[in-house]
């Protein structure tokens, strides 16, 4: 019995094996355990209504009191960087999944560093929002939500973007940064679309990817599933997703966007080879995960190899029905 060397990151395993932070937060039913009130100051030239106000303080206790949980219960008081990098990561977050409901179109688009390749700023047809430099009046996490206000204020007013979702995506660039890269904070869509995957099937396309120069890289597309049946091949480069650019998004964001409900579809931007970019629409289905693969091996066919190609709900099962077919196989004297 064997088990492989990790693949790439795949579209069909990715969050699976990432660390979820859960806090005492329910967005749903704006409970939040034990969290410390916040004095969220608002920019007088800024206009805003009582309940931006409230979703603003709301925003700010959340992600205090997540960043508060994460470094006592997860990084143990210990914090791998300063406070001001943490901060501009969550900023950065923040405006690049912020981004993702605009109707894209050549005046919306996230603006970057030359030279780093960071994203510095973000333009919304005639507004743009830069990414301010984190000084060090940044000393705790209740300071991150008044250096990137100014950003969640303007993205949810030009997007129509829920502010606690802004909030959230902060925490997510936050929890990246903090120390661990492989944890994440997971918001309602993500921690849905990994429940569904860790029962062995998602909604999805069915390809394995890896993120290659800024683009995502198709590995394979899996056999009988939508990215197949379209005709995606190993070696395409996916470089817009429903027009959006993949570069300065990570591979996880990348098959966030790609996953969904079965039945819709979403426009992929292919680079093939060296021949023009051309769109591909595809509509969505379910993807069952292929867990285990058992076969017998050797010149006579008489040693039974079991490949584990993936770990959730369904894995020990799998391996457990495969021994058991392979003693089977056994006893009838089908392997020697």
């Amino acid at each position: 019995m064997s088990s492989p060397t990790p693949k790439s990151v795949a579209a069909l395993a990715s969050a699976a094996l990432s660390l979820s932070l859960l806090t005492g937060c329910d967005a749903e039913t704006d409970n939040i355990k034990d969290a410390p009130t916040q004095d969220t100051v608002i920019p007088q030239i800024m206009t805003v209504t009582p309940d931006m106000v409230a979703a603003l303080n709301k925003g700010c206790t959340f992600y205090t009191n997540l960043m508060e949980f994460a470094d006592t219960k997860h990084f143990s008081g210990k914090t791998a960087v300063s406070q001001q990098e943490i901060a501009r990561k969550a900023h950065q977050n923040m405006l690049q999944k912020g981004f993702d409901p605009v109707e894209h179109s050549g005046s919306n688009e996230l603006i970057y560093e030359e030279d780093t390749k960071e994203i510095s700023g973000l333009k919304l047809g005639e507004t743009t929002i830069t990414l301010p430099e984190a000084t060090d009046q940044i000393a705790s996490y209740k300071d991150h939500c008044a250096y990137f206000q100014d950003a969640a204020i303007t993205l949810s007013q030009e997007t129509g973007t829920d502010i606690f979702r802004l909030y959230e995506y902060a925490a997510d660039g936050a929890i990246r940064a903090s120390r661990d890269p492989h944890s994440t904070y997971e918001w309602r869509e993500r921690a849905e679309n990994t429940r569904a995957q860790t029962q062995g099937e998602f909604g999805g396309l069915g390809i394995e990817v890896r993120m290659t120069d800024g683009v995502v890289e198709v590995v394979s597309p899996l056999s009988g599933t939508p990215a197949e049946e379209a005709g995606i091949l190993a070696g395409d480069r996916i470089t817009h997703l429903d027009g959006a650019p993949v570069a300065g998004k990570t591979l996880d964001h990348a098959v966030d966007i790609m996953r969904g409900a079965p039945g819709k579809s979403i426009t992929l931007t292919i680079k093939r080879g060296n021949n023009p970019a051309f769109d591909m629409n595809i509509t969505r289905d379910i993807i069952k995960i292929e867990v285990v693969k058992a076969k017998l091996v050797g010149e006579d066919q008489d040693t039974a190899h079991i490949e584990i190609k993936t770990f959730n709900a369904k894995t020990s099962g799998e391996v457990i029905k495969s021994i058991e077919e392979f003693m089977q196989q056994q006893e009838a004297g089908m392997i020697r």
